[in-house]
């Protein structure tokens, strides 16, 4: 892996972080058991286990799992597959005292890689029993976040380091960028745009949707908010000449334009879908527990940046 590329430890310190402001709320969120008119009320449950992503040993016949410093999670090895199994065994083992001192929560997400521990349904049942349950560290009501605004930060001068990495978006270089893994955790990415598709082969961008509880509609790839749109444009926006426009319409914006990173690889994880309980029932928002869901799957898809 090249050593201009941010290293697979420090992404997981960033996950760690990332998911600890889940866990305790921040801003644009309000928790899910306070102004909610959702039927469901859902808690995370954190255990003293170490994630997969963090695990450095401790535990006598499974060896430390923690990816070396510039190197990715590797899902393949064995060490990961046994201390994995070592979690799925614990959470089966809390789920079955569940059953036994609190047979109204019912399990809806699990984790283990980059967070370990459980979501669980609450519908407004007192968290007091699950605290002082065997191998728990937490447990933490769940939060609702919304999307911020769409207005980037000022100009950050990226076009002042792309030589030092290959980089001349003008000539179709890309350097470094070169399989960089980018995974965007919002609103959704529209495809189509001209500023994400005329540099990448069509269908390049997966996608995967998160949401909980009632107030579904039809699935569909219609997208209810632009943030993620705008984000992944931000990041690897592709390299523009002339005038720019958008749907037709001028917008009086000094070509050339670029990216951040031209040329990545852009993964799309949508939390705001436009259904599911947190989106019809707060007004546009999504559950925590379905953003560490997205972001698990992120940490598994061998993202190199996660973007939240």
């Amino acid at each position: 892996m090249s050593t201009h590329r941010v290293s697979a430890s420090a992404i997981t310190i960033g996950v760690m972080f990332v998911l600890g402001a889940l866990l305790t709320g921040i801003a644009s969120a309000a928790p899910g058991n306070g102004n909610t008119t959702a039927p469901e009320q859902y808690a995370i449950v954190e255990f003293t286990d170490s994630p997969v992503a963090a695990y450095t040993g401790g535990i006598a016949g499974y060896p430390a799992t923690e990816p070396l410093h510039g190197h990715k999670l590797d899902l393949a090895s064995a060490n990961v597959a046994l201390y994995a199994s070592y979690l799925h065994l614990r959470h089966a083992s809390f789920q079955a005292w569940l059953s036994s001192n609190a047979p109204w929560a019912q399990v809806v997400r699990e984790y283990s890689l980059a967070f370990n521990g459980i979501a669980i349904q609450t519908n407004g049942n007192s968290l007091n029993a699950l605290a002082n349950a065997p191998g728990v560290a937490s447990v933490t009501p769940d939060w609702i976040y919304y999307p911020t605004m769409d207005v980037s930060v000022p100009l950050i001068k990226a076009n002042g380091v792309w030589p030092s990495l290959g980089i001349d978006p003008s000539t179709g270089a890309i350097g470094d960028l070169a399989g960089v893994k980018v995974g965007v955790i919002d609103t959704g990415v529209d495809d189509s745009h001209p500023f994400i598709a005329s540099c990448r082969a069509a269908g390049s961008i997966t996608h995967d949707v998160f949401f909980s509880g009632a107030g579904l509609f039809d699935p569909s790839r219609t997208l209810f908010f632009d943030h993620g749109t705008h984000v992944s444009g931000t990041i690897g926006g592709c390299y523009t000449t002339g005038t720019v426009s958008v749907d037709g319409q001028p917008m009086g914006l000094a070509a050339p334009m670029s990216g951040v990173a031209p040329g990545v690889e852009l993964h799309d994880y949508n939390v705001f879908p436009g259904y599911g309980s947190a989106f019809i029932h707060h007004g546009g928002g999504a559950f925590s527990h379905d953003i560490i869901a997205a972001v698990e799957k992120a940490v598994a898809d061998g993202m190199d940046v996660i973007n939240l």
